[in-house]
């Protein structure tokens, strides 16, 4: 039988950032947004904070190509949270590259709407216990 802990209620910072800034914007326009919450037991709360693009992403594209989800045993991470956590930080292409597990979240991304924006690789970490972790990426 699963069973809750009581806890007295906590102080958190709520944090989110949007890049370094630029020189020019230092002290004009916040890249980051920091805010101590009072979070009780069994409640949630809302935090609003508006960031701005300090860095012209114009050009480039947001990537990573080394991301971990719930077939890791160092992540937690839902598929879909991971999918929609990379859509709403303007990571525009990302594979997950779980360890030994071959990770293809593109009928995930078509499932929650995101195909605009973002898209998908394929991949696997491989552990080799006497080279070290390697990245495999599928066409």
């Amino acid at each position: 039988m699963a069973r809750g802990i009581d806890r007295p209620p906590q102080r958190p910072r709520s944090a989110g950032e949007n890049g370094p800034p630029a020189p020019e914007l230092l002290d004009s326009r916040p890249s980051a947004h920091h805010e101590l919450i009072t979070i009780g037991s069994a409640q949630t709360t809302t935090v609003a904070a508006s960031l701005v693009h300090v860095v012209d992403p114009i050009g480039f594209v947001g990537t990573d190509h080394h991301v971990h989800l719930i077939n890791s045993l160092d992540s937690a991470i839902i598929r879909h949270d991971r999918i929609r956590t990379m859509a709403a930080e303007g990571v525009e292409y990302f594979v997950g590259t779980d360890h030994d597990f071959l990770t293809d979240l593109r009928d995930d991304v078509s499932r929650l709407g995101l195909d605009p924006f973002v898209k998908v690789g394929i991949g696997s970490e491989i552990i080799t216990f006497n080279l070290g972790h390697f990245n495999a990426y599928a066409g």
